[in-house]
């Protein structure tokens, strides 16, 4: 039996015993039994704790009073239950609004547009609402997937791993600089420009000699645009450091950038001593 399959035959024997304890099923029990075993597990999503903003910790965004959700008031608490927001990036992933147990997928949708006023509020395209058991995933406005089971979440949890699990949700972000999907046709080349804004600038990568990087840190090679220093290098980012280079040092005149500069960790060292 897998490992995989041992997680999913675990969460439908708490689900059993919250279905023979009533009195000890809510929202918060199912919350640390059900929920966020599935968004932290390997086996479910993959977050790291640290990438879960919970509710407490929620900051609403300032311009709530001006609101056409929230129509001219100021709630106490109008902050959905988790946030999944990547360390490594700080942006918003996907809002998660947890509810009680719901007697199926019809009521838990009745909560839809709660789910649809977070996504707004928190500039997040991707919304979840589950009681754990039953899950709705919302790309937009649209229904994503839904799941009215454990059963059913563990026969499509490929699909809701490759749209917001973590390996593959930063993964695109590195390479697209999007947390949306990303189509690729397969009747021809692939002409999507993942950093527009940057593609055409001059680009210089330190720490690298004959496309090797050098354990001194010394060597360099100069680009014309960003656009070519990728084919050599793909991992470079210019918005987020990665495993072997900086993120984008940008030269700027006139208030424009002009230049980019990436440095390997070591080059890095070696010039910031």
């Amino acid at each position: 039996m897998s490992n995989e399959k041992l997680f999913f035959d675990e969460l439908k024997r708490k689900l059993e015993f919250l279905d023979n304890n009533p009195d000890r099923d809510n929202e918060a029990t199912r919350h640390d039994l059900i929920i966020y075993p599935i968004i932290t597990n390997k086996f479910g999503l993959g977050w790291n704790p640290i990438d879960i903003i919970s509710q407490s910790t929620i900051n609403v965004p300032e311009n709530i009073s001006e609101s056409h959700i929230f129509r001219g008031a100021i709630p106490k608490i109008r902050k959905p239950d988790l946030i999944i927001c990547p360390n490594e990036i700080v942006k918003n992933l996907a809002v998660i609004e947890e509810k009680k147990k719901q007697t199926d997928l019809f009521a838990l949708k009745d909560h839809r547009i709660q789910l649809s006023e977070y996504q707004s509020l928190y500039e997040c395209n991707w919304g979840i609402l589950t009681d754990g058991e039953k899950w709705l995933i919302k790309k937009g406005f649209e229904t994503f997937h839904e799941f009215g089971s454990i059963g059913e979440l563990e026969k499509g949890i490929y699909d809701f791993r490759n749209a917001l699990g973590s390996l593959t949700t930063l993964d695109r972000y590195r390479k697209y600089n999007t947390f949306d999907l990303i189509l690729i046709s397969p009747f021809g080349p692939m002409h999507l420009d993942p950093f527009p804004e940057f593609s055409n600038l001059p680009t210089i990568v330190v720490g690298v000699e004959d496309l090797k990087i050098t354990e001194s840190g010394l060597g360099f090679k100069e680009y014309s645009s960003f656009r070519d220093a990728l084919k050599d290098f793909p991992d470079l980012h210019p918005k987020l450091t990665t495993n072997r280079f900086t993120w984008a040092m940008k030269e700027i005149k006139n208030k424009e950038i002009i230049k980019l500069r990436f440095e390997t960790w070591k080059a890095y060292d070696l010039y910031s001593n």
